[in-house]
């Protein structure tokens, strides 16, 4: 038990491969300046308890890449503690390549797909926190969303959506997501 003598907002810049990570964490120094603690209010007791949480730093900056394919200059997911990055996912079928019919169809392989990846790699959907949707045209984004939104029919995810041109294979729709992985109970 101790008393919470201050509170700092840290960020750490991790270098994978050829992109940049912001991570940002809060921790409290209960008792002893520059060791970090994590105090739990769950326990009914007025101040918390106090644990230390050197013992979890090492699980939560392991990097573990998966699905590199030395075809592609990038990982299929990129996990860092409890958080999956899944690279960008357009409409594409294995050997079958982009799916016909235009945004619907190809938002709802790129939902597939990216469904796949999680389950794959130890996540859902639900666990889904945040998206970045891409669109050849920001005029075809109502049709991306009727189909999208059927996929998050419990959380529904941060999400940010940009309309830009030349996406790979000429796909309407490209979406990357970041998700927990790893949580007791899940989200």
């Amino acid at each position: 038990k101790g008393k919470i003598i201050g509170i700092e907002k840290t960020f750490s810049l991790l270098n994978i491969g050829e992109h940049q990570v912001v991570l940002q964490a809060m921790i409290y120094h209960v008792g002893f300046p520059r060791k970090p603690y994590w105090l739990i209010e769950e326990h009914g007791e007025e101040h918390g308890e106090a644990h230390d949480m050197s013992q979890h730093h090492e699980m939560m900056m392991s990097v573990e890449f998966h699905g590199s394919n030395p075809q592609f200059p990038f990982s299929e997911a990129v996990r860092v503690g409890h958080l999956l990055f899944l690279s960008g996912q357009i409409g594409t079928r294995a050997d079958e390549g982009l799916v016909a019919g235009g945004i619907q169809p190809e938002t709802r392989q790129t939902m597939t797909n990216i469904k796949e990846t999680l389950e794959k790699y130890g996540s859902s959907l639900d666990e889904v926190v945040k998206c970045t949707v891409f669109l050849a045209d920001i005029a075809e984004w109502p049709a991306m969303n009727e189909v999208y939104t059927t996929f998050f029919t419990k959380n529904k995810p941060a999400r940010s959506a940009v309309a830009g041109s030349g996406l790979a294979l000429n796909a309407r729709v490209e979406i990357e997501c970041i998700a927990t992985v790893g949580l007791s109970g899940g989200m």
